[in-house]
């Protein structure tokens, strides 16, 4: 094939690579390769199509690169920072198939040579490409740069000889429910008056709830990988993705445990702990093909779009496979019946993680677990679609808690914790509909639920306040005779969506 007719391809690939640069520390390799692979083949396909109609390979290669450009690059050129305040889908549809007819009429009709325009695309397409190849090659280098580093502030541990000794150790869970604020708040703050209902039904069988719970951090990316790794983050470490998706995954809590013979279970969130190539075995949804990575490619593109506004204005639902909202309200479920499951294993002792984007977006569930589509989404109140995924989480924690508590052979250590708060309580139309000064606002979202059961007297080792960065020195400290210092508490805020944390309070 002559080089001007590689543009069709190179536009095929070209989102995937441009992805995959912007978002190199949370897409890793095995899921950006299969999806360039992918697009290249449907590149492929289009060209041989378009050409079998046009019998004309000049217009064929711009023809499907026009249509590749618009359908594959759909939310870059319609839903960017300039348009994204009026464009609606339907709209954006209806531009592209207008435009994608025109270009189609007008490659019919001329006569022209169309040698120029294709190596005109070529030249632009091959450049795009190149660049994003040359970033991510920068960034590979600079992850491996990562990686030494971080081996320095690794916590070890230092007292093992005893593990012959000790019995059958506990099964230990972590589980997180991301974005779950203090229940005190949701029921003080935004009314909903069963909220500490399920605080209470967790001490009736033997938990403790700290008072005054609090995250150390405000978002996902900052504070899971602080409570994994049982300390504060670094000033060098919070500006560096790729640093923040390695403690994420291989993490000292998991190196610790590991000393004394725990298998590692993942379960992971559509997030960049969705597999961790650190555990000893990943439990995933079999129904769910796409990764993380490959569902944000997804949504990037027309394809997404437009089933989308067919569930939103239509209710028109497409496949799960396809629809990540659905493949959402599966997924959850599933993990949660595969976590139940784990406590009935003969193997072990086991380090079980999980994360539940609950009650966290994309508010898949009404407060019955029923799945809750764009269409009827779009027509409730933001709290109220809150409140509703609480109760859901709250009915499937008491399900949960009772499984793993019945059904293990040696009592488990169950650690379940809210990453942070609610966001929400940070926007200026929140606070203003709940009466809050902007610093009570900030201040909510550090508020977290916050439930611990440590058997054999464990509770009585926890002090009446604690946040995350403590709860596996405790642990440790407890059921495995180690001497973990606890560290001061301390909280972080970001002034911006990007920005590095600061001591808040």
């Amino acid at each position: 094939m002559k080089l001007q007719y590689l543009h069709p391809f190179l536009f095929a690939i070209a989102p995937v690579v441009f992805l995959w640069e912007r978002n190199f520390a949370e897409a890793p390799t095995r899921e950006a390769v299969p999806a360039m692979a992918v697009s290249f083949i449907f590149g492929a396909l289009v060209f041989a199509c378009v050409g079998l109609l046009y019998r004309n390979s000049k217009k064929a290669a711009l023809l499907t690169s026009a249509l590749l450009f618009l359908s594959l690059f759909f939310d870059q050129l319609f839903f960017n920072s300039f348009t994204i305040r009026f464009m609606k889908h339907a709209w954006a549809l209806s531009i592209v198939l207008i435009i994608a007819v025109l270009i189609g009429i007008l490659l019919w009709r001329t006569k022209k040579d169309l040698i120029i325009p294709n190596k005109v695309l070529a030249a632009i397409s091959g450049m795009f490409v190149l660049l994003s190849l040359v970033q991510l090659g920068t960034h590979f280098y600079k992850n491996m740069r990562t990686v030494d580093a971080l081996k320095q502030n690794k916590i070890s541990i230092i007292n093992t000889e005893n593990k012959e000794e000790r019995g059958i150790p506990p099964d230990i869970y972590y589980i997180i429910f991301d974005e779950y604020a203090a229940p005190s708040t949701i029921k003080d703050v935004m009314g909903y008056e069963e909220a500490e209902e399920i605080n209470v039904w967790l001490e009736d069988r033997g938990f403790f709830i700290p008072k005054e719970s609090r995250s150390n951090y405000q978002t996902t990316k900052f504070s899971i990988p602080s409570s994994l790794n049982m300390r504060y983050l670094t000033d060098e470490e919070v500006k560096d993705k790729n640093a923040l998706t390695r403690l994420t995954l291989d993490h000292s809590l998991k190196d610790a445990l590991k000393a004394y013979g725990y298998n590692y279970i993942n379960l992971g969130a559509k997030w960049v702990n969705y597999y961790n190539p650190f555990a000893d075995e990943n439990i995933t949804y079999s129904h769910d093909y796409l990764s993380p990575f490959q569902t944000a490619l997804w949504q990037l593109t027309v394809f997404s779009k437009a089933g989308a506004a067919l569930d939103k204005t239509l209710n028109i639902q497409t496949s799960p496979v396809l629809d990540e909202r659905l493949m959402h309200w599966y997924n959850v479920q599933f993990k949660f019946d595969e976590l139940a499951k784990i406590s009935e294993r003969e193997d072990g002792p086991n380090f079980v993680f999980a994360h539940f984007l609950l009650p966290h977006v994309p508010d898949a569930f009404d407060a019955e677990g029923n799945y809750v589509s764009r269409f009827k989404s779009a027509k409730l109140d933001s709290v109220k679609k809150y409140i509703d995924q609480v109760a859901f989480t709250n009915s499937k924690i008491k399900e949960l808690t009772e499984a793993l508590i019945e059904k293990s052979e040696t009592e488990p250590v169950i650690v379940m914790q809210g990453d942070h708060g609610w966001r929400v309580f940070a926007d200026p139309m929140m606070m203003e509909r709940f009466q809050l000064e902007p610093e009570q606002g900030k201040a909510l979202r550090y508020n977290i639920f916050n439930a611990y059961y440590l058997p054999n007297k464990g509770n009585e080792s926890l002090p009446l306040s604690m946040t995350p960065v403590n709860s596996f020195r405790t642990v440790l400290n407890y059921y495995f005779d180690q001497n973990l210092e606890f560290l001061e508490d301390i909280f972080y805020g970001v002034d911006s969506p990007d920005g590095p944390p600061r001591v808040y309070f």
